[in-house]
């Protein structure tokens, strides 16, 4: 792991505010808190009003939009958000990974398009890697990005694309150059593709829950002009294992079902004392991992492997409260807690499965430590 990065006193207060600017959209009624809310918590509304707060775009330099805050004070407002269940996913994946993308890889017109409008909260990105049979083995895909007059033709599809039906664009992970077997890795590019664009069909996806974010997005010979390609050609596979650090290793990683641990502590729940400590206790640890990868990830360091630990080892803590709770949940139990609790056992077989399978962590999380 990085080293631990200490959170200065002086942020208790930036806590404080988000708290109470949370409290006061609850009592207000703008929406009611819930598990996974970084995933399913769609509310373009609110992500304006946090937007006007300052609470977005908060690492993006200022001549962009941005409030070029350090990654400290995002981290803590992030942190404040989701164990309050607040509905972030319109503006998530945006500020959370594209932002970073843009900011390193990016063109000055790609930046001076899309930066502005993720700091208002105002630009919904998805993220196109994963394909029909080519989930955690990115090196896979086989979207294609044929060179055209003036830019490329995209064909293919991409799945499990969270927001796709209402966002904006969608960065694609796509194969430039027929694969190479000796070199599986290189060829892949990241394009940025309008969602509007002619060619573009998107089914939905609708889980268990009977929720809709997940989607499947099919490309038809889509034209993306040369200017929405993201880095170099080629460069796509480094571009993406840095991009999936910050996927993996956020707070949203081990604090999604946040909303049972405090009615556990609370007393909402039959036997507060079993087990709370310790639950408490591992995700303390995983705040402090999180944080020091958030640290290296600002100082432009590789983090790719603590990523996936933190991304493991918080899946599983999130799997474990819902469990937990699950079972000592009560038959006759209703209202807000109750529903909470079904919603977050419905929801946790993708807790392991998205931004890459814990299957497939281990064995990162193994090469990286000279273990195969």
């Amino acid at each position: 792991m990085p080293p631990v990065t200490t959170e200065p006193p002086e942020l208790g207060a930036l806590r404080r505010e988000v708290r109470a600017f949370v409290e006061d959209e609850v009592s207000r009624h703008c929406w009611a808190p819930s598990v996974d809310s970084w995933l399913t918590g769609w509310d373009p509304s609110f992500s304006k009003r946090l937007a006007e707060r300052g609470w977005v775009g908060m690492a993006i330099p200022a001549g962009y939009g941005g409030r070029g805050r350090g990654f400290l004070e995002r981290f803590a407002v992030t942190e404040e958000l989701l164990a309050a269940g607040a509905p972030v996913a319109f503006h998530w994946f945006a500020d959370r990974q594209v932002a970073p993308s843009l900011l390193r890889y990016g063109t000055e017109e790609q930046k001076q398009t899309f930066l502005p409008r993720i700091a208002a909260g105002t630009c919904a990105f998805a993220i196109g890697m994963s394909e029909p049979d080519s989930g955690s083995d990115l090196a896979s895909v086989r979207t294609r990005a044929e060179k055209a007059d003036g830019g490329w033709r995209v064909t293919g599809t991409k799945v499990w694309t969270s927001g796709a039906h209402d966002a904006d664009a969608l960065i694609a992970l796509v194969r430039t150059a027929p694969a190479d077997p000796e070199h599986r890795h290189a060829g892949l590019s990241q394009l940025i593709v309008g969602l509007a664009a002619p060619g573009v069909s998107i089914s939905p996806i609708v889980s268990m829950t009977g929720q809709h974010h997940f989607n499947e997005v099919h490309l038809d010979g889509v034209f993306v002009p040369d200017r929405r390609l993201l880095g170099e050609a080629g460069s796509g596979w480094g571009q993406v294992t840095s991009e999936l650090a910050y996927e993996r290793s956020g707070p949203e990683r081990w604090l999604s079902t946040f909303l049972l641990v405090r009615a556990w502590a609370a007393g909402e729940a039959d036997d507060v004392a079993v087990g709370l400590g310790a639950t408490v206790g591992r995700m303390r640890a995983l705040h402090q991992m999180s944080l020091a990868v958030a640290g290296a990830l600002q100082a432009g360091n590789g983090a790719e492997v603590p990523a996936a630990m933190v991304k493991v080892l918080g899946t599983q803590l999130e799997g474990d409260i819902a469990e937990r709770a699950h079972l000592a949940a009560r038959s006759a139990d209703r209202g807000g807690y109750a529903d909470a609790v079904r919603l977050a056992l419905l929801q946790r077989p993708g807790f392991t499965l998205r931004g890459g399978t814990n299957e497939i962590l281990r064995g990162v999380i193994a090469h990286g430590l000279g273990m195969r």
